[in-house]
């Protein structure tokens, strides 16, 4: 069977979004430059700068010298992403640089103002009041919302009824419920619809003990956060957010040592190149645990990721408890 979904380009090499941001919006001041003053030198002038950033020669982009600049100057946080989509925007913005050179040598002044037109409305699509992925470049639409909304969606299988379900899926959820001390939870309850699904799933917690005794109570689940929070997964971020609110701290402004960072970026980096993570990466952590520790937060990690893609999926509504942790949206000016 042909495969029909698109992929969005990926280079497993992190670049900081927010200067990418920033060089846009100098594309977007040059091009809106030349609409109202038809200055012939900047169709070449982005030429060269979207060839040398389309083939990875960005450290020779002026505009990304400039961008390096502004980031110094005003302290703008690093904020990585995959490099791939820009890469791919530098090209559609070179392809587009060339056709506004050519039509503008012809005498076509119309149609390299309109031309330009187009291009300034790409380079504006990558400012954040816009909210538009970088991954539109390559036509990859997500059918996802942010991950602050998704709690807002109808879940697509409801949690099975514990007044109707059988006697064996029952005993298994009330005895996970007693030896935790805890509800039965949305997740839980629509595994439920299966005790094979539910009985491995449930692992989960055998798993996220023994990384509770490598890494601490805290670490372990910052290190769980990390992982849910990559793989956008509403429920389990909202879960572990609740764990670190009440542990007395603010997610969005976590205090972390050289190695507690190392253990969090881990996490994340296995979750975002599903598992291909450089050598650095994996050796940071390798250096501070033995092969069976290793073994343990690599296998815990799966599980995690498995509990995110199934709640992505099952779109499964957040229990009631967590509700007051939702992420609070803030508005675009802050």
């Amino acid at each position: 069977m042909a495969n029909n979904s698109i992929e969005c380009p990926v280079d497993f090499v992190s670049i900081n979004e927010n200067k990418a941001r920033l060089t846009a919006a100098s594309v977007f001041v040059l091009t809106v430059i030349f609409i109202f003053f038809q200055f012939k030198l900047i169709p070449l002038f982005l030429m060269l700068d979207f060839f040398v950033r389309a083939f990875k020669l960005g450290q020779y982009s002026p505009l990304n010298k400039l961008s390096d600049n502004l980031v110094a100057t005003f302290s703008i946080k690093n904020k990585p992403v995959d490099q791939a989509p820009k890469r791919f925007a530098a090209k559609i913005g070179l392809l587009f640089s060339i056709a506004i050179a050519l039509t503008l040598a012809i005498d076509l002044k119309t149609l390299s103002t309109i031309l330009a037109i187009i291009l300034a409305a790409f380079a504006l699509l990558d400012q954040p009041l816009v909210f538009v992925p970088d991954a539109m470049y390559t036509g990859f639409i997500q059918n996802a919302l942010p991950i602050t909304y998704k709690q807002n969606i109808m879940t697509r299988i409801p949690p099975i009824d514990l007044n109707t379900i059988s006697a064996t899926t029952k005993i298994a959820l009330e005895k996970h419920s007693s030896e935790y001390n805890e509800p039965v939870s949305n997740m839980q309850a629509t595994l439920g619809h299966s005790l094979l699904a539910y009985t491995v799933y449930m692992q989960w917690d055998t798993l996220y003990k023994a990384v509770e005794d490598i890494l601490g109570k805290r670490l372990a689940c910052l290190f769980a956060y990390a992982i849910s929070k990559e793989s956008e997964c509403s429920y389990c971020s909202v879960k572990f957010r609740k764990k670190i609110i009440d542990g007395g701290e603010d997610p969005e402004f976590l205090s972390l040592s050289a190695e507690e960072k190392n253990i969090v970026d881990f996490g994340s980096a296995i979750t975002r190149c599903s598992g291909n993570i450089a050598n650095h990466v994996y050796n940071s952590v390798a250096s501070q645990y033995n092969q069976k520790e290793m073994v343990i937060l690599i296998a815990f990690t799966g599980q995690m990721i498995a509990a995110n893609i199934f709640n992505n999926v099952a779109e499964t509504v957040l229990d009631e408890d967590l509700q007051k942790y939702i992420p609070v949206a803030k508005s675009i000016w802050q």
